[in-house]
């Protein structure tokens, strides 16, 4: 098996969302889950994170001369979505009724997949889905 060259200079891995309002996506993440501030520049870019995971919110980024022929927009819809955030929990009921009682909206409660554990979704501002999943 080949050695992965880079991964010993690898700091973080980060995802990117694309959101219609970076100060809304900001309080969602920071009220709902805890999320800490890493940057914030007022409607241009922020970097939000929960332990090991970063997320970037940007309104847009067009082409630039690093990555001509990509344009990063937000494609989301009311039912269809482009990514999702998973969040692997020890106790799904219990994490289900504490983002409850902070007001998260379930699609339904938590339910227990043909492969087993137990999972539940949500859905941010924006249209990105959020799983909180436990295993068997």
């Amino acid at each position: 098996m080949n050695k992965i060259v880079f991964s010993n200079q690898v700091n973080h891995v980060s995802t990117m969302l694309v959101v219609i309002d970076i100060d809304r996506a900001v309080d969602f993440y920071r009220s709902m889950f805890g999320f800490e501030v890493r940057r914030y520049e007022k409607g241009i870019i922020a970097l939000v994170q929960f332990k090991n995971l970063q997320l970037y919110f940007i309104p847009a980024s067009p082409p630039t001369n690093d990555k001509p022929d990509i344009d990063l927009v937000h494609l989301n819809s009311i039912g269809k979505t482009s990514a999702s955030i998973v969040f692997n929990v020890s106790d799904c009921e219990d994490v289900y009724n504490q983002l409850l009682d902070k007001g998260l909206k379930f699609q339904t409660p938590p339910q227990i997949p043909s492969w087993g554990g137990k999972r539940c979704f949500a859905i941010d501002p924006d249209g990105y889905l959020i799983e909180i999943e436990q295993d068997t």
